[in-house]
């Protein structure tokens, strides 16, 4: 079962028999665990977990130990509904004392989330957590917006993933979020008071890449290449072209000193079972002089693999995709839904039947509402379908009608994407090279990522490139996926008037990987299991060395060294790149004892440092704008427009074996960037920049984020906060600009605000404000004073209008 798809059956009636004895309340709901307990003790049957009780905290008085011993599902002993709760209030926050008597199994953990039954394809809220039994006793609070949604009934749930023992001491839904909201003064002149231990961030350090040598230039001219006449060549001829361009290539790597490719103008097609390979080479420009390069063939790889190659150009090219081969993606408006809402109609205007059959041949993977003349995700309902696919699709000239196995809450007359392609292919994949350059490197349209550096990579440039729909095109998709991912590298990163527009995913994104998948012990002294490790997780090499931390990412002062090559094992039917694969690392000295199985590990041999974001746009696309965990990074004098989900994301992700991205963040600079009408997925409360993490041990009161400036940024129409730090510590916000011209479907009570808790050392003043609406909209500051300290707000102004 995923968390999607809801409790069994059997169970939820179980724990709808429990809920029923629970009192209801109009104000702050305690929780009390007295029927719980009684439903799995005679006379009721036990269901799938056991409950005892415990001493309290303090050793007085009694909680209730919840253990599940067997099972690897999703399991909810805990079921608040939404009418127990105040009904004149949205928002709510559940807090939760609770002490771990045995850890789940990670990568699984214990969790609240809510969901709004009865209505398919709502955000939900989750807050996972675990923690050891000697962390002792732990209190979190998980802060949820239950807006009516029509038809739909919200419910909270408390549970866990998989087998463990929780006991819960307290459990208290409160009324609002329990922030302070400090105003600005009205008309005031701004001033940033910076109070004791904050020091301003530098950012980037210059970064200089050094081009080919020079001296004589070998020029080789793609002469053996066809292009495309007045109608496209045949798959004979895409086939040598594609062998001629990896002979072009070879030969040069085999070439000694300087040497230039250039592809004479024009359009050519490709089309190969295996991936064009510049590896190995050094001193190279390849020149494309405009031509453009269309795939047509589809497999397991990239359409170039540039590896292990150093001072190398590749420039004035466009990549693009046969859209008549397979579809990225289809955009459909529903003309009907069943009453079951489980048969859908859907029109594709521009379509031919000929594409329209295309459309019901391709894999439906996701649904999510886009608007039909912008082309970009302009709602945050989302529907997952590649685990339930259609079970029928039947095509009538440009109409589908769709069979689901679940109901789905689809709007007649809106406009969905419909997804099929996602990480299938990547036009450039990049590893262990040095000194690349992009410049002036077009994509048009991609099945998967644009660009993917994948270990050990440092001084990379992209200049001038462009993520973007030819001129005229109305396909719904760029990419399937992100932009610019690099998930190892070892820093001095230039990304430099770029563009980003209808893509996929995330347009950047820049992180080092992490794992947190379970360490267990190993026969030798010197060696340990990292479960859910496979070998492109760490990319471990003899001789590097590994750091680990706590589960709340502060450090442990450990770090080994490794000795030899890991024994990789494969899951049953896997290998060794499977998620569920497992390391045996051998360390050059003995390990302590008495680790605990939730640290976390770093391979300090990647580091994504000295990163430069500038000049660059990222307008009308479906993910995240930039996703950075990084040391000493700029963001400077960019322009985000309608960027569906969070504009920028300051994070580190640990997501099941899924996502396990990033190390925190320090010296990071963010400054003159134009924010507008951003957040349409209403990500992390509207925010338009997020600080915090998301990791297993939950709310993490460590300062992962250290040193942060934000200077002389606008924001216009923020839904939720223009700005929400967790985790940070010495933060600067200043000389900030945040106007609301105009209202918004999904605009949150905080929008426009700087919002902190957990964090510590902030100087949030000398920031302007102005309403150009009616309603009354929070602006300022807001935050928890339980859990932020040493915050100056002095002097933010709010203009009259």
């Amino acid at each position: 079962m995923t968390p999607a798809s809801g409790m069994p059956k059997i169970l939820g009636l179980f724990i709808a028999a429990l809920i029923v004895l629970c009192s209801s309340a109009r104000a702050d709901f305690t929780w009390t665990p007295t029927s719980l307990y009684n439903g799995t003790h005679p006379p009721y049957t036990p269901g799938a977990w056991t409950t005892d009780w415990v001493p309290g905290p303090n050793g007085t008085g009694q909680s209730i130990k919840v253990t599940i011993a067997s099972g690897a599902t999703y399991y909810n002993f805990v079921v608040i509904p939404r009418s127990y709760l105040n009904p004149g209030v949205t928002q709510f926050r559940a807090v939760l004392s609770f002490r771990i008597a045995t850890p789940a199994v990670m990568p699984r953990y214990f969790y609240m989330f809510a969901r709004c039954s009865g209505v398919s394809g709502q955000p939900e809220y989750w807050q996972r957590f675990t923690a050891d039994p000697a962390d002792g006793a732990r209190t979190i609070e998980f802060p949820v917006d239950l807006k009516p949604v029509a038809g739909g009934t919200w419910n909270l749930y408390l549970g866990c993933y998989g087998t463990g023992s929780i006991i819960i001491d307290s459990l208290v839904i409160k009324d609002g979020w329990g922030l302070t909201t400090q105003q600005p003064a009205v008309n005031a002149t701004p001033a940033s008071i910076l109070p004791p231990n904050v020091t301003e961030a530098t950012g980037s350090p210059t970064i200089t890449i050094t081009p080919p040598a020079s001296g004589t230039v070998t020029t080789f001219t793609a002469t053996t290449l066809v292009a495309d006449g007045a109608t496209p060549v045949s798959s004979a001829t895409a086939a040598a072209n594609s062998s001629a361009l990896q002979a072009l290539l070879t030969t040069a790597k085999n070439t000694a000193g300087t040497k230039k490719i250039l592809i004479p103008p024009g359009t050519y097609r490709f089309e190969s079972a295996a991936q064009i390979n510049i590896q190995d080479t050094n001193d190279l420009t390849i020149d494309g002089q405009g031509a453009d390069f269309i795939f047509q063939r589809l497999y397991t790889g990239p359409h170039f693999s540039v590896s292990k190659c150093n001072r190398t150009v590749i420039k004035n090219l466009n990549l693009d995709w046969n859209w008549d081969y397979k579809r990225i993606a289809s955009l459909g408006k529903v003309l009907s839904l069943s009453a079951d809402k489980k048969t859908a109609v859907f029109e594709f205007a521009g379509q031919t039947a000929a594409q329209t059959l295309l459309t019901r041949g391709a894999l439906w993977h996701s649904l999510s509402p886009m608007d039909p003349v912008k082309l970009f995700r302009d709602r945050p309902e989302f529907f997952l379908l590649k685990d339930t696919p259609p079970t029928s699709l039947v095509a009538s000239g440009n109409q589908i009608t769709a069979t689901f196995v679940n109901p789905l809450s689809l709007d007649v007359n809106r406009s969905y994407l419909i997804k099929h392609l996602y990480y299938e292919m990547i036009a450039f994949k990049i590893a262990g090279s040095t000194h690349l350059v992009f410049d002036t490197v077009n994509i048009y349209s991609v099945p998967g990522m644009g660009w993917l550096n994948t270990e050990a990579s440092h001084h990379l440039k992209w200049f001038n490139c462009k993520m973007a729909r030819r001129t005229g095109s109305t396909y719904p998709l760029v990419s399937g996926a992100d932009g610019i991912h690099s998930a190892e590298s070892q820093g001095d990163i230039i990304i430099q008037n770029c563009v980003f527009t209808g893509l996929g995913d995330d347009a950047i994104n820049l992180h080092d990987n992490c794992w947190q998948g379970g360490l267990d012990y190993a026969a030798n002294a010197n060696q340990l299991i990292l479960r859910n490790c496979p070998r492109n997780k760490l990319r471990i090499q003899s001789g590097d060395v590994l750091r680990f931390s706590n589960a709340d990412y502060s450090p442990t002062g450990l770090e080994l060294t490794v000795s030899g090559t890991p024994v990789y094992t494969a899951p049953a039917g896997g290998n060794v790149d499977s998620p569920t694969a497992y390391a045996t690392v051998t360390f050059t000295t003995a390990v302590p004892t008495g680790l605990s199985r939730l640290l976390i590990a770093n391979n300090t041999r990647f580091q994504t440092k000295n990163v430069r974001i500038t000049g660059t746009q990222f307008t009308w696309t479906n993910g995240r704008g930039i996703l950075l965990s990084a040391n000493d990074a700029t963001i400077e004098s960019c322009y985000f427009r309608n960027v569906s989900a969070t504009s920028i994301q300051i994070t580190t992700e640990i997501v099941d074996t899924a996502f396990m991205e990033g190390r925190g963040a320090s010296n990071i600079v963010v400054r003159n960037n134009t924010f507008e009408n951003t957040g349409q997925t209403a990500r992390f409360g509207g925010s338009v920049i997020h600080v915090g993490a998301i990791i297993p041990w939950g709310p993490a009161d460590y300062f992962m984020f250290d040193t942060l400036l934000f200077d002389g940024n606008r924001f216009f129409n923020a839904p939720g906060p223009a700005m929400s730090f967790i985790s940070g510590i010495n933060v600067i916000v200043r000389n900030s600009r945040i106007e609301l011209t105009q209202s918004m479907f999904n605009q949150t009570p905080f929008s426009g605000t700087l919002q902190a808790e957990l964090s510590a050392d902030l100087a949030l003043g000398g920031n302007t404000w102005k309403n150009f609406l009616a309603a009354p909209y929070v602006s300022g500051v807001v935050y928890n004073p339980d859990l932020t300290t040493n915050l100056e707000y002095q002097t933010n102004r709010m203009e009259n209008y």
